[in-house]
């Protein structure tokens, strides 16, 4: 998301707010853009994977492809509130950073979460990502549904929600 903050300073989106396009429509826009270059990522990423050490894909891939899609919406929302609150395209990398390197070693994604300290497992159940990492890893691996999930994946809808609310209420032109 620095990049929406080098818009904001170089003006771009201050032109844009002069425009009728609504605040919504512009991140939606952004998000979509953004879900695409995702998609392509993770198939690249599943290709190699499947390709080189032979992992198999247990579950659906359209399942796959739905919480990789609610996962996008809900990480972007919170890329844009963190581009809201900084003023720097500096800042904004700090920002992300501070926020998605300790969320990703904790969500689960490397180890299991009850290999942490009960403390940080509490930290970590406050994380969106660890609620994208349980149901992404439940389906490839054990071939779950949605319904298996279904605890997870509202949680992440909750966290997708709040954010997209914040989100577009703090979203400025200028």
């Amino acid at each position: 998301m620095p990049r929406l903050v080098r818009q904001r300073e170089a003006g771009i989106l201050k032109r844009l707010g002069g425009t009728p396009l609504r605040k919504w429509v512009f991140l939606a826009s952004k998000t979509l853009s953004a879900s695409v270059l995702v998609f392509v990522e993770a198939a690249l990423i599943f290709a190699v994977g499947l390709v080189s050490s032979g992992v198999a894909v247990v579950g659906s891939w359209w399942t796959l492809g739905a919480i990789l899609l609610l996962g996008t919406f809900t990480m972007a929302a919170l890329g844009f509130i963190l581009s809201n609150l900084t003023t720097s395209a500096d800042g904004a990398v700090v920002a992300v950073h501070a926020v998605y390197i300790p969320m990703l070693l904790l969500c689960g994604a490397f180890y299991p979460l009850e290999a942490l300290p009960k403390a940080l497992q509490v930290v970590a159940k406050a994380l969106p990502l660890t609620y994208l990492v349980g149901p992404f890893r439940s389906v490839m691996v054990e071939g779950t549904g949605l319904v298996a999930n279904g605890g997870d994946l509202l949680i992440l809808l909750v966290w997708m929600i709040g954010g997209w609310v914040v989100a577009i209420k703090t979203f400025r032109w200028e």
